[in-house]
């Protein structure tokens, strides 16, 4: 293997969205061995820049899945590759999921926005995230372009109709859904599948010698495309069904497993 990338929540990151200690070193011995480390994630590209430095990332990143792709850079991150999508085609969607209070986001050239002022935006923003509301007439609708929009869903009525909409959509753009009506659409294209191969091709990598690590619905593509997909213990039964090898720790752990076991050998370490 030459590269390493992994997913953030749910994967790398532990149930306190952290990044251990041992990850850390793990990663540092991965890159000291002369390999390449780097995240492919549904977060845009501002809400990784904090975890980029503590893993110590030195390779760009896949980011709103597969939409962009981004490097490390003085004022934050530049756009390697970045897909767009108008926002004229999810209005349906975007209006009935915030009509039923769903919490919906729309990602565009650097910030994140959000529909309306929700609980959980307002939680978010309480620990200094933006997430802006701007008016939304008819000319919004019709020249809005953006990289990702997340609906999601709480607990309660409404979900059973907004699951068609998104399901219609799947033709046009990739759609990513998740339990209890939640999802994610981004271009067609912006998949992370997509991503890491846009990724592999900037690197000069073949697909062969990328370890993928993910957990969840959005990953599954990228598990099966990568040279070696490996879902950590708390991934889901379909991410399972799609890795190479499916690790026996959870969230971080399982990361260090797979590194330590298909990237790493010698004294504490599994050879694989």
């Amino acid at each position: 293997m030459k590269l390493v990338v992994t997913d953030l929540d749910g994967t790398l990151l532990s149930p306190e969205r952290e990044i251990s200690d041992e990850a850390v070193e793990v990663i540092r011995q991965w890159k000291e061995a002369g390999g390449l480390f780097s995240f492919i994630t549904g977060r845009p590209a501002p809400g990784v820049l904090g975890y980029m430095t503590r893993a110590g990332v030195n390779a760009p990143m896949v980011c709103c899945n597969g939409a962009e792709v981004v490097e490390a850079a003085e004022d934050g991150f530049r756009i390697l590759h970045r897909e767009k999508m108008g926002l004229k085609g999810l209005r349906t969607l975007m209006e009935k999921a915030d009509e039923a209070g769903f919490t919906v986001l729309y990602y565009r050239d650097g910030e994140e926005y959000a529909m309306r002022l929700t609980k959980w935006v307002s939680e978010r923003r309480k620990r200094g995230r933006r997430y802006p509301v701007e008016e939304r007439g008819e000319r919004f609708w019709e020249e809005t372009q953006a990289q990702k929009v997340n609906v999601m869903a709480d607990k309660g009525p409404g979900g059973e109709a907004i699951r068609p909409l998104m399901e219609q959509l799947a033709s046009d753009y990739e759609v990513v859904i998740y339990e209890r009506y939640g999802c994610e659409i981004t271009p067609k294209g912006g998949g992370k599948a997509q991503g890491l191969k846009r990724l592999a091709g900037i690197l000069g990598i073949p697909m062969k010698e990328i370890m993928a690590v993910g957990d969840n619905a959005n990953d599954l593509e990228m598990l099966r495309v990568s040279g070696l997909g490996a879902a950590v213990g708390n991934g889901t039964s379909e991410a399972k069904a799609c890795a190479d090898y499916v690790c026996e720790h959870a969230n971080t752990d399982g990361v260090v497993e797979a590194i330590r076991r298909f990237c790493l050998s010698g004294p504490g370490t599994e050879e694989g």
